[in-house]
């Protein structure tokens, strides 16, 4: 088994993405290090996220460019390049764990040199997430192809976002540790008094209906309807406060884990909103879901999400279009007014259950498929 695991990811710390955080810990509990390679978009991120428990190395390789602008994607040629020459600075035998295939296909063309391991975590697939189109865009499918087969490993949060099906692709579900549930119930607090309490969580930027949101309590201000929305996470300056000064918004900022999770607790539903011009929302896997499924909290979702189907079908959920404020206005006053809806929807979310094992348990299956890439080779 290697001794040490080296993250590759656009990213300041492992703890700025909840899903990576786990991971760290994951593999500290198998007996792996762990170092981490990363991009300090935003000035004193990296510092600000820094490892918290058992430590880890951190380096940052990149700097500038900031989160979802245009400066930031024009420097993902540059990240390519850094990361191809620094995995080939590390040396040979390396175990590389690679977030995103902007970080997986230049330490797969220097693995080739340094014999190294490429583990490539596909959370968010990068054409996806681009949305580019014509000879670029399929140049791009036929490069993640390529990558797909060459690693080692190739995670991924669930097959529909694929034309293919590889046999060393391994599927990691988005679900909360042990530790974190446990947790998330001990800190639960009491409801607030409100006719419905909603919880939205995450990155809540316009993509991710945060206009909608806004409009929604201003629809059913003008109802009679009493609303309290929790909203915890990263909102943009020009979002925030908006978000503070609305009178049916409790803003918690950036939680803890357990801290966030312990909000679903004090709510009626959860809101999960993704703008369908975005390709890669279209097939969304979110983190959320699985935080309804453990939680027992149903939730809302807009209709273009194909991936939340069962989850509509099933009656764990409920759909509206997106950007549709009349429809989930409506939505929302009809659970107000038939509250076994909601009921009946906790009760559905159990046939999940089997789908969402916690997120420890596919850790350490991960961690034996690791090992036996080890020791491979050895072989």
């Amino acid at each position: 088994m290697p001794s040490r695991i080296t993250i590759v990811a656009p990213l300041p710390a492992p703890r700025r993405r909840q899903r990576l955080a786990k991971l760290v810990r994951g593999f500290q509990k198998s007996g792996f290090g762990v170092d981490f390679m990363g991009w300090d978009r935003i000035k004193g991120e990296a510092a600000q996220w820094r490892w918290q428990g058992v430590p880890i190395r951190e380096k940052i390789i990149l700097t500038g460019g900031g989160h979802n602008s245009k400066s930031a994607r024009a420097m993902y040629p540059l990240w390519i390049i850094v990361v191809f020459f620094r995995v080939l600075a590390l040396g040979r035998g390396q175990t590389l764990y690679c977030l995103g295939w902007e970080s997986a296909f230049p330490a797969c063309l220097a693995a080739k040199l340094t014999r190294s391991k490429v583990i490539f975590d596909d959370a968010d697939r990068f054409s996806m997430v681009l949305g580019l189109s014509g000879f670029l865009n399929r140049v791009l499918k036929s490069l993640e192809l390529y990558t797909s087969r060459k690693v080692d490993l190739h995670i991924v949060p669930g097959f529909s976002r694929y034309e293919w099906r590889n046999e060393n692709m391994f599927e990691l579900k988005n679900s909360p540790s042990r530790a974190d549930l446990d947790e998330g119930f001990a800190l639960a607090g009491k409801r607030v008094s409100a006719d419905i309490v909603l919880y939205v969580n995450g990155w809540l930027v316009e993509t991710r209906g945060a206009l909608v949101l806004l409009a929604l309590l201003q629809e059913l201000r003008r109802n009679g309807v009493k609303a309290c929305m929790h909203v915890a996470g990263f909102l943009p300056d020009k979002l925030l406060q908006c978000y503070l000064s609305d009178p049916d918004v409790i803003y918690h900022g950036e939680l803890p884990q357990a801290k966030a999770l312990s909000l679903y607790l004090e709510s009626d539903i959860a809101l999960t909103f993704y703008d369908p011009a975005v390709p890669i929302n279209r097939m969304a896997e979110s983190n959320k879901w699985g935080d309804c499924v453990f939680y027992r909290k149903p939730f809302v979702v807009n209709s273009e999400v194909e991936t939340a189907d069962r989850f509509v079908k099933a009656g764990a959920a409920w759909s509206v279009p997106y950007g549709d404020v009349g429809a989930l206005t409506d939505l929302v006053v009809r659970l107000v007014r038939e509250p076994e809806l909601i009921a009946n929807a906790q009760e559905n979310l159990a046939s999940f259950d089997d789908q969402f094992p916690v997120f420890d348990v596919q850790v350490d299956r991960l961690c034996e498929r690791i090992a036996e890439i080890g020791r491979q080779t050895r072989a």
